[in-house]
């Protein structure tokens, strides 16, 4: 390839002086007396590069079919994916560097379709899967999914789930855990059947073995492995950890935490890794009007645990403490009081919490999603964005605990509608509404999987908006669960009749 076939434009003015190196850009120099053109690749990788920092990737893409140069990908990986937040597979430490130019230009034009594709009003699935999880012998309409959650190990996609089956009585509802490899026909390759008995949590931290925590017998803990190469699905399951009780109700799993609660709404955290090991979470101090009403037991929506730190969003109240005291105490005798917290106006109803993925260095702002609860027999129909944004380095607490709304966004609900939400690693919302008037017609039943993309900024106002893309809607009314792995351009829903969605917008 020479300059003469390069289509590309330089920016800012051009004359015979500054030109002189490349012939196609000065007319002059097109004589008889003009040198030969230099072929563009032979040019230094340098200015290669310079060239092609003022070039849109659009305009790259069309000549990527003459050009395969490494660092040239490389670049555009760095400025116009990393850069920007734009997802894309992920790897081993240093693959990316072991990639040939063929490879990373098929990684960045994936990457660029995908989130035109993810972003769009009406995104295209590519790939539909459905699978129906156990026990099957049980009518559809007695198996209840309560969790989703994706896994990827390499280049493989696993989706586990926690269903529940209700039986005629006075036999106990049961619980099944399953984990499905849906790289091609999903087929299930580990699952485990047990009575009912309270709590079920996956394990967030994904720089973990793949492992759930189970509420066992006599109040008891109990967690399990799970292994994505045994040859039996019911030989996947190994026991790593039994932890005594009591244990009323188990709220989160991330890396060895263990959140549980006892009867009495007291919040403890656990060690698996240090059976016996627990410490008490002392609720923060509320304002007269909250302390004022019922001590029933409150809902705690989500945690975030990482390094030293675990923030917990309940009904009433967002809390962060400090788990440098539990990871270094030789005894469980000891509270844990909170570093900061904030009282929210109104009582939740639901929410979500996630680091909002951004290139700057240094501790990354946390997105807040919440739905507030009313004194009508449903929520309000608004979902509301907040943002906790770092403190400055130096500053004694890590984060600013006042959350600051971004965003006011639409999501109607029916009275008693079933509804959930999610966080992708790279700022995406989704939620189920019933925001259905429009496509059915008719108000009186359907659901809808929405998203948009959260913003971190709040320029000076709240911004009201709606759902920039419709994912799905159907008829029905038995969506329970929604997950999503933006990575790989998946989204999962769960069912009331013991089917698993999975939509793929590659």
């Amino acid at each position: 390839m020479t300059v003469e076939s390069f289509s590309g434009r330089i920016p800012g003015p051009v004359d015979a002086r500054s030109s002189c190196w490349c012939p196609a850009f000065n007319p002059l120099l097109r004589a008889n007396h003009a040198p030969k053109a230099m072929p563009f690749l032979d040019l230094p990788v340098d200015l290669f590069l310079a060239v092609f920092r003022f070039l849109s990737l659009d305009d790259i893409l069309r000549i990527r079919r003459v050009c395969r140069l490494p660092s040239v990908w490389h670049l555009l990986l760095r400025t116009q994916i990393i850069t920007q937040s734009i997802p894309f597979p992920s790897g081993p430490p240093g693959w990316l560097n072991n990639l040939g130019a063929g490879k990373l230009e098929g990684l960045v034009v994936r990457a660029v379709r995908s989130r035109r594709n993810w972003t769009s009003p009406s995104p295209r699935a590519t790939r539909q899967l459905e699978i129906s999880i156990g026990p099957t012998r049980l009518p559809a309409q007695e198996r209840r999914v309560i969790a989703l959650k994706f896994l990827t190990r390499g280049p493989h996609s696993y989706i586990l789930s926690a269903a529940l089956s209700i039986h005629a009585r006075p036999n106990p509802a049961q619980l099944s855990i399953e984990c499905w490899d849906i790289n091609r026909t999903p087929f299930c390759i580990a699952r485990r059947q047990g009575p009912w008995l309270g709590g079920c949590a996956f394990n967030k931290d994904a720089s973990y073995p793949p492992s759930v925590a189970v509420k066992g017998q006599d109040s008891s803990l109990q967690v399990f492995s799970i292994s994505t190469t045994a040859h039996n699905p019911s030989a996947a399951f190994a026991t790593i950890a039994r932890m005594p009780g009591p244990v009323h109700e188990l709220l989160a799993f991330s890396g060895s935490i263990v959140l549980i609660r006892n009867h009495n709404d007291q919040l403890f955290v656990c060690d698996v890794r240090r059976v016996g090991h627990r410490m008490e979470l002392v609720r923060p101090p509320l304002p007269p009007p909250q302390a004022a009403q019922p001590t029933q037991a409150e809902a705690c929506f989500e945690t975030l645990i990482f390094n030293d730190f675990l923030i917990i969003l309940r009904s009433r109240f967002l809390a962060i403490y400090s788990l440098h005291l539990f990871r270094q105490a030789t005894t469980s005798r000891g509270v844990l009081h909170p570093l900061a917290h904030h009282v929210w106006q109104w009582s939740v109803d639901s929410g979500r919490l996630a680091f909002h993925t951004s290139y700057a260095r240094g501790p990354q702002p946390i997105s807040v999603l919440i739905r507030f609860a009313s004194s009508f027999p449903w929520p309000t129909n608004m979902l509301n964005h907040f943002v906790i944004y770092p403190n400055p380095p130096g500053s004694h607490l890590l984060y600013d605990f006042t959350p600051i709304q971004v965003q006011s966004i639409s999501a109607p609900l029916r009275l008693f509608a079933l509804t959930d939400m999610a966080i992708g690693e790279y700022n995406t919302a989704v939620w189920l509404d019933t925001d259905t008037e429009s496509y059915f017609l008719q108000a009186s039943s359907g659901q809808r999987l929405a998203g948009c993309i959260l913003s971190r900024v709040n320029e000076g106002r709240v911004t009201d908006t709606n759902a920039s893309t419709v994912y799905n809607m159907h008829e029905g009314a038995s969506w329970t669960r929604v997950s999503l792995d933006e990575r790989n351009d998946k989204i999962a829903i769960g069912t009331l009749d013991g089917r698993i969605i999975i939509l793929e917008l590659a």
